[in-house]
């Protein structure tokens, strides 16, 4: 009986202390969740990880591999299209918004000024190491031509950088091309997201 008794306190203790544990954990997360809401974005794109990125100021200097929000060039065909196609975002306007009122880009860093990119249909280069999953899509989900670079060697002009995302299905420079430095309105690091997810939307769905 007496075992019987010690067994039901230690188990009784052991769920106070797991529920403790789970509690403690959801407090802390709420708490920095509102000790950091002013400083993050909910990144619901496939271009990297779905979920909660935070902001910071821009990074000086700039290297590649650094994840930034960007406000891509808007004056070209290949934003054009975006724009009559619905491939982009709006946002609620305020410091951390696009002209026009577009939803600022998530992307990285991957040529500066003096790099070189080389942009062919089965991928991208940078001074020759090929970017993961950076095929060129030539046609939409639906069908449509999608307005892309031309194919060939481009050398990153001072003042200027090259983007790209991992995702399926990301939009980036292979599209509309090289982005002014002036356009980065800040840093981002992953707070919380859910890994893999850049990779839920298959291609050809």
């Amino acid at each position: 009986m007496a075992a019987r008794k010690w067994k039901h306190i230690i188990s009784a203790v052991a769920t106070v202390t797991m529920w403790t544990v789970i509690a403690v954990g959801v407090l802390t997360m709420t708490v920095a969740s509102l000790g950091a809401a002013d400083r993050l974005s909910l990144n619901t794109t496939t271009c990297f990880p779905v979920g909660f990125y935070q902001r910071g100021s821009t990074p000086v200097p700039l290297k590649d591999g650094d994840i930034v929000y960007l406000c891509p060039p808007i004056h070209n065909a290949s934003m054009r299209q975006a724009f009559r196609r619905h491939w982009v975002s709006r946002a609620s306007g305020g410091p951390w918004s696009c002209p026009g009122h577009l939803t600022p880009f998530l992307k990285k860093i991957v040529a500066l000024p003096g790099q070189t990119v080389l942009v062919k249909i089965d991928g991208e280069w940078i001074d020759g190491k090929n970017l993961p999953n950076s095929q060129m899509m030539t046609t939409s989900p639906a069908g449509r031509q999608v307005i892309h670079m031309p194919y060939g060697s481009y050398h990153i002009k001072p003042g200027t950088f090259w983007d790209y995302a991992p995702g399926n299905y990301a939009y980036d420079s292979r599209y509309y091309g090289p982005v002014p430095i002036g356009n980065i309105i800040g840093s981002a690091k992953p707070w919380l997201v859910i890994p893999g997810s850049q990779y839920w939307l298959q291609k050809g769905d």
